[in-house]
């Protein structure tokens, strides 16, 4: 089963981020950087590729086989 707890975690270190980079950084520069992050995105493609191992450790991987499944249906 899925453990929450990481997950939990990094979202709350991201708004703790988020809130010390908003009352410390000026917001010009916040703005300057923002810019930036949304120029890069935009000429980035709409295509992406991902890649899943079919095993984890030892065993097969789910993820791999539920993806083998859904692509071999789509010939």
């Amino acid at each position: 089963m899925f453990d929450t707890k990481p997950l939990v975690s990094a979202m709350a270190s991201i708004v703790l981020i988020r809130t010390i980079m908003n009352e410390l950084i000026p917001h010009e520069l916040l703005h300057f950087f923002q810019a930036g992050l949304d120029h890069l995105f935009r000429q980035s493609s709409a295509q992406f590729t991902i890649v899943i191992e079919e095993y984890r450790g030892m065993a097969r991987n789910q993820v791999f086989e539920a993806a083998q499944a859904y692509l071999g249906s789509r010939d």
